[in-house]
């Protein structure tokens, strides 16, 4: 067991051996937020055939040759095609056909006229303006070729995305599955929120914060628990949540109180504990363990270490669980728009809110208060032995994945 590492290598020992879940199958109504455990490869051109772009005429542009409002060109209108229609012809030299949006376009047609700039004639029509060849004409194959690579394994599919893959055809897709996690909050002092609060208790808000969070990026939370401070019902609590979960998650019991019990109980399960405590502020009594397919990550228990310890430590590990790597924080460099005066010997990360340009940090920093945390999307790093930091200092700055920049 590590003691007191730096957080690069804490990352580099939870992400250690990692490799990506298995895949599953599911359909693709069902698939937004999931990651593709497959290329995507589209079977067809898209568009399949030439099309029209809006309600008009189809013809060859040289037809239209010295067309204009005073001299309109008339040609014999051959057919009308609507959407979904197909015609087998080939338009002839001083023909037309009328089309609606989205009509295939026969053969001897290099342009469609929208239907305003015509007198919008059934048996003939007026034209009045000349158009070029392939003006308002939607080649077959536009959007993409057959054999094109859509999507490549391990993007995350978005509204967008699906659309393209309904657009290849396909109905059902293959995923990655989703990471299983189970999350413990541990202490004699939590009571449940909607039950009553007994003298020196206080209602248990981290797994609240922590299960919203890895719902947001893409995990089944299997199971939530609140743990009292006694070694056998940890032990309990963690085997059970083994049984289910690929992660496990506690919040609380991995400091050196007397009734910080969470090394211990791991210890008694014959758990591997690959690091206790990480030289970082807050959250730097992180414990991590592994036990069989299980990785254990116990937090801090003071509200805003635990979050800020998911957001440092979770989210690479569950970017190797299912090789989405745009759930790895963002490092940008940004202007600090408030003085930030708390000195300290460790590396400290504060709540922040970038907005695009400058980062701004609420009021309170204590590590019990969660309300600052509203609206934050961003840690700021504080370096080692900082001095403080002044407004306008160029700052390191993490940004929550999946957190709006404001």
């Amino acid at each position: 067991m590590l003691c007191g590492i730096d957080l690069e290598k804490a990352l580099e020992l939870l992400c250690e051996g990692v490799r990506p879940l298995a895949s599953e199958e599911t359909a693709l109504i069902s698939a937004n937020g999931r990651i593709l455990a497959e290329d995507v490869v589209s079977p067809a051109d898209q568009p399949p055939f030439p099309r029209s772009p809006l309600d008009g005429y189809a013809f060859d542009a040289a037809d239209s040759e010295g067309a204009s409002q005073d001299r309109p060109v008339v040609l014999k209108v051959t057919e009308k095609i609507y959407a979904g229609a197909w015609s087998d012809r080939t338009v002839r030299r001083g023909e037309a056909v009328k089309l609606m949006t989205g009509a295939m376009i026969p053969r001897g047609c290099n342009c469609v006229i929208r239907q305003e700039d015509t007198d919008g004639g059934e048996d003939a029509v007026r034209i009045y303006k000349r158009l070029k060849p392939d003006e308002n004409y939607c080649f077959a194959g536009e959007d993409y070729k057959k054999g094109d690579l859509l999507l490549p394994a391990f993007s995350r599919i978005d509204p967008a995305a699906m659309a393209v893959i309904a657009g290849a055809g396909r109905a059902r897709v293959k995923v990655i599955r989703r990471p299983r996690a189970s999350v413990i909050s541990t202490g004699d002092e939590l009571a449940a929120p909607g039950t009553p609060r007994g003298n020196g208790e206080i209602y248990c808000s981290n797994n609240y914060y922590i299960e919203a969070r890895l719902a947001e990026m893409g995990a089944e939370i299997v199971s939530s628990r609140i743990a009292r401070d006694d070694a056998a019902e940890l032990k309990s609590c963690i085997e059970s949540a083994a049984a289910e979960s690929d992660l496990i998650l506690s919040t609380g019991g991995v400091s050196v109180g007397e009734k910080d019990l969470m090394v211990h109980a791991a210890e008694a399960m014959g758990a591997e504990i690959v690091f206790h405590r990480v030289n970082i502020k807050p959250g730097s009594p992180a414990v991590f363990a592994k036990y069989g397919d299980a990785r254990l990550l116990a937090l801090s228990g003071n509200p805003f270490a635990s979050a800020a310890s998911l957001e440092l430590l979770v989210w690479p590990l569950l970017a190797a669980m299912t090789g989405d790597q745009s759930l790895a924080p963002a490092r940008i460099l940004a202007v600090l728009a408030d003085d930030f005066n708390k000195k300290g010997g460790a590396r400290r990360f504060v709540r922040g809110r970038f907005d695009g340009a400058a980062v701004h940090l609420p009021e309170g920093h204590s590590n019990g208060q969660i309300r600052s945390l509203i609206g934050c999307n961003c840690l700021v790093d504080v370096p080692a032995d900082s001095g403080g930091l002044k407004a306008g200092d160029r700052v390191s700055v993490l940004l929550f994945p999946g957190a709006p920049v404001f």
